[in-house]
C-alpha cells in the first residue's frame, strides 16, 4: 500500500492537488535537463541568461515545496527514500552549478543596470567609467 501512495504522489499533477504541474518525473526532467545543458551564454543576448537563471530558481522553489510535502506524508518509510534521494541529488546539483552563476550575473547585471531599473547612472557604469577616464586624461 505504501509504495502506491508514493508512485500516486509522484505522478500527482497540479490538478490532484499537487504544486508540481505534471509530476515530479516530468518537473525533474525539465529541471535536471537545462542544469546539464547550461547557461545560454549569448553575449548578443543577455537577458536570456537571466530568464534562465530566474527559470531555474523558480523550479527549485517549487521542487522544494513539493519534497517538503513528501517528506511530511512519506518520510518515515523506507519506500519514499529513493524519491526523497532523487530530489535531493537535484537540489544539490542545482547549488552547485546556479548559485556559481547567480553572483557573477548579478555583479554584471549591476554593471549594465541604467536609470530606469534602479541605478543612478544614466547609462551604466561601463559608460561612465569609459566618459570618466577620458575626462581624467585631459587633464
Amino acid at each position: 500500500r505504501i509504495p502506491l501512495m508514493v508512485q500516486n504522489a509522484r505522478n500527482a499533477r497540479q490538478k490532484d492537488g499537487s504544486c508540481l504541474e505534471y509530476g515530479l518525473e516530468y518537473h525533474l526532467k525539465n529541471f535536471i535537463g537545462p542544469l546539464e545543458k547550461g547557461i545560454p551564454g549569448d553575449p548578443r543576448f543577455p537577458e536570456r541568461d537571466n530568464e534562465w537563471v530566474a527559470a531555474r530558481v523558480k523550479e527549485k522553489e517549487l521542487l522544494v515545496q513539493w519534497l517538503e510535502d513528501f517528506k511530511s506524508l512519506y518520510g518515515q518509510y523506507n519506500e519514499a527514500t529513493a524519491t526523497i534521494t532523487e530530489c535531493e541529488n537535484a537540489l544539490q546539483q542545482y547549488g552547485e552549478i546556479v548559485t556559481k552563476l547567480k553572483v557573477p550575473l548579478d555583479i554584471q547585471n549591476a554593471r549594465n543596470a541604467r536609470l530606469a531599473d534602479g541605478s543612478p547612472l544614466e547609462y551604466g557604469l561601463d559608460y561612465h567609467l569609459k566618459n570618466f577616464d577620458s575626462l581624467v586624461r585631459l587633464l
